[in-house]
């Protein structure tokens, strides 16, 4: 496939509406999502080891598009698109209710001057998005080493109703999930002895079935 197919076009001067997805991918399979993408290598690896579902990666910098997009075109993928966009404006937008099956969140800027932190992804305003966007059972992946930044996913996460933390209230995993294929940056944090921050929140519909659908990790 040509690389340039997996780049989705949207006018950034036009206001969003709901994509028609199965149209965008041709087929009806489950979509994943990872906010934040880089070079692209942990989103191929997954679209590579899931071909039953498609893969959107929503990135904001341009600096690592052109490589995912080759990264595409050697693995030969047809379930990866790709979107140059800001994840909280295009979330809501884009998807409707239950439409995304995971999100996937690795090392998000962790801004870590004080005057910097309302700049940062995850704030309960986004958490609420992932909710309204994750089917029922759907889970949120996420990971960083910063640790400050850790307990604040923590708390928004905790404080929007209906997410569970699947390693206990007010915890993080002792190790990464054993699906987990690490990123590149993981794996140097991993050699240089840094502590890593994992958390898998799963979505539990208020008043249905969905206690019994969990599985801790």
């Amino acid at each position: 496939m040509e690389s340039a197919a997996a780049l989705i076009q949207l006018d950034p001067l036009i206001v969003w509406t709901r994509v028609n997805w199965a149209q965008i991918f041709g087929n009806r399979n489950p979509i994943r999502v990872e906010v934040g993408f880089g070079n692209g290598s942990f989103l191929v690896a997954m679209a590579q080891r899931d071909p039953a579902s498609n893969f959107l990666g929503i990135e904001i910098y341009s600096r690592g598009m052109r490589r995912a997009l080759r990264r595409i075109e050697r693995a030969g993928l047809n379930n990866v698109r790709l979107l140059r966009a800001e994840a909280s404006a295009a979330l809501p937008r884009l998807f409707g209710p239950e439409e995304v099956g995971e999100v996937y969140i690795n090392f998000p800027d962790p801004w870590p001057k004080k005057r910097h932190w309302k700049r940062r992804l995850i704030k309960p305003s986004f958490v609420e998005t992932l909710y309204r966007v994750l089917e029922g059972g759907g889970r949120v992946h996420l990971a960083t080493d910063h640790f400050d930044y850790a307990q604040e996913m923590l708390a928004s996460f905790e404080g929007q109703d209906g997410f569970l933390n699947l390693a206990g209230e007010k915890a993080f995993l002792t190790h990464p999930p054993e699906e987990r294929l690490p990123t590149k940056y993981e794996q140097e944090f991993l050699r240089e002895g840094k502590t890593i921050f994992y958390l898998v929140f799963q979505k539990v519909v208020l008043g249905g079935a969905g206690l019994a659908q969990i599985s801790k990790l």
